[in-house]
């Protein structure tokens, strides 16, 4: 009998949300027909699992067994065997099985926990159990390889800019030391930097270098080069252009001291020395250096009276002659000519009378 009159009871509560709305029939739907989610299950990766790349998804199955709901999951991860709330995703629908997340790159050979719970459109939830997983380790850098100039590599240009292939198995960012120089075991001269190229500078002709590179990833972990070398090219020199023809005084007086003037070129822009021939048997020494293009000046004074072709030619700094100038014609008479023309005639005068004022 009292079995009955709860059946009836039941009955009767049952009925009165059934006309009072449909809140009340997603209430009755949430009591006596609505199902937790699935337990989430079959994780990847896997419990237990080691080596597991650092790139990894979180995907694990889902889902719920009434179709017509919707599913969320809270997310726990990280490295504590309890791990923290990381998000709360969704919603799915309920028929959706395969769940997938994304992580952010985790850390080398780092041990993770993590959990899933899961919730139903009505507040239904299932929690999941813990599971672990360990990351691989970190590998090194590529050893660094093809470079340029190629190793052993002879005549090269004096303006290279050193190259090489790196990189890193496992993408992480990598940097390279430069170690250059023309001994064996080359000095460290750029620390971290990014490209794989490097310009040294202008380099010395025909000289032996040496140059390695090391790489360094983002955890630390590096990788040492081999060493190389090359030899760089001889220079072509070629010498001074012909100078210009000496500019100055076409005619002076014996014993007054006069300037002259020329400048070339040098076809690699070296350094230039200047040698005057003063057309008397006697030269200026070597002048310089100069620039190219820059003029040079120098004075003379001759002794005697005559006509004198002076000229010039140039060197560069590494000693290779020019062919000498045209040469400039300069006229020497007698100091104070017309004094001493007086003189040798009053001289000859007083010859008649056995008598000498200068010797003619």
């Amino acid at each position: 009998m009292k079995k009955l009159i709860v059946i009836i009871y039941v009955g009767l509560f049952l009925m009165s949300l059934l006309f009072s709305g449909s809140n009340n029939i997603n209430a009755i739907r949430k009591v006596y027909l609505s199902d937790p989610p699935y337990i989430p299950s079959n994780p990847q990766p896997a419990n237990g699992s080691t080596n597991v790349d650092v790139n990894t998804d979180l995907e694990w199955d889902g889902g719920d067994p009434d179709t017509c709901e919707n599913v969320y999951y809270d997310i726990y991860f990280g490295v504590s065997p309890n791990p923290p709330f990381l998000e709360k995703i969704g919603p799915y629908p309920a028929d959706q099985i395969r769940i997938v997340y994304s992580l952010d790159k985790l850390n080398y050979n780092t041990q993770y926990y993590w959990r899933i719970d899961a919730w139903d459109s009505y507040g239904y939830s299932t929690t999941g159990p813990t599971w672990t997983f360990t990351t691989c380790d970190d590998h090194p850098p590529y050893i660094p390889s093809n470079p340029n100039p190629p190793d052993g590599a002879v005549n090269v240009d004096i303006n290279i800019d050193l190259s090489w292939s790196g990189g890193d198995p496992d993408g992480d960012p990598v940097v390279y030391d430069v170690y250059f120089g023309t001994n064996p075991n080359p000095p460290n001269v750029a620390t971290g930097i990014s490209s794989t190229v490097y310009d040294p500078g202008v380099l010395n002709y025909n000289t032996q270098y040496y140059w390695r590179i090391d790489a360094w990833d983002s955890y630390g972990y590096s990788t040492t080069g081999p060493t190389w070398t090359f030899r760089t090219e001889i220079p072509t020199n070629n010498p001074p252009n012909k100078p210009d023809r000496p500019f100055g005084p076409v005619s002076g007086m014996v014993g007054v001291v006069y300037s002259y003037s020329s400048l070339t070129t040098d076809p690699e822009g070296d350094g230039i020395y200047y040698m005057f021939d003063w057309g008397d048997g006697t030269t200026s020494s070597w002048i310089g250096p100069y620039e190219s293009g820059q003029m040079v000046t120098s004075a003379h004074a001759w002794s005697m009276q005559g006509l004198y072709p002076i000229k010039i030619k140039a060197k560069d700094e590494h000693g290779l002659e020019s062919v000498w100038s045209d040469p400039l014609s300069v006229s020497m008479p007698k100091a104070y000519p017309v004094i001493i023309e007086i003189l040798e005639r009053i001289s000859r005068f007083l010859l008649l009378f056995g008598r000498e004022i200068i010797p003619v």
